[in-house]
């Protein structure tokens, strides 16, 4: 019985097929892994929010300032998103509030509801019966990242982010995969 060889240029031609799927799968497994909610604001750079007198009566009315503006200047190319305060809560595009201590937010410490779609208008309600148990860099870091679902985030798990499901990053402004998902919704 007699083997048949391939010829060396038949080999090459396989390997020269494979190499570039073989590097392909290696950079798709390096990107990012933010998640989207389907919602964005029409106006990134120009986002108004508005506190209920709930705010500012429980005390969380800087924890409320930071999470509306840690956001201001991502990502910072050809677009910065910009949040400013309002007066007129039919103007504002993110409401915060101050849930009773016998709201139905149970084990969240804050929650974003959003319409979704262009024209995103965002309530984010602060649970303050858990709120008050939490240090203020995690009353901070809590209210950036339900900034960040009204801008158009999910929660995130795989990598480091403020948008994590449970417990904290220990950031309180926005790391560098909440950037690149920000990125994704409004530049790319």
């Amino acid at each position: 019985m007699q083997l048949s060889k391939k010829p060396f240029y038949k080999s090459w031609k396989l390997l020269s097929l494979l190499l570039p799927l073989l590097s392909t799968t290696l950079l798709i497994s390096q990107v990012d892994a933010y998640h989207l909610n389907g919602s964005r604001v029409d106006r990134p750079n120009q986002i108004k929010y508005w506190f209920d007198s709930s705010i500012s009566q429980i005390g969380y009315t800087s924890a409320a300032t930071h999470g509306s503006t840690a956001w201001n200047g991502v990502p910072g190319v050809n677009l910065k998103i910009n949040a400013t305060a309002t007066t007129s809560a039919s103007s504002a595009d993110v409401k915060w509030y101050a849930a009773s201590a016998n709201n139905d937010l149970g084990q969240f410490y804050a929650h974003c509801e959003w319409s979704g779609g262009l024209a995103s208008r965002s309530v984010i309600s602060i649970n303050t019966a858990r709120f008050k148990n939490i240090d203020t860099d995690q009353q901070k870091e809590t209210t950036a990242h339900e900034m960040g679902h009204a801008l158009g985030l999910d929660h995130e798990d795989d990598v480091p982010a403020i948008m994590v499901s449970s417990g904290w990053e220990n950031s309180v402004y926005p790391v560098q995969d909440d950037k690149d998902g920000i990125y994704h919704i409004y530049i790319d």
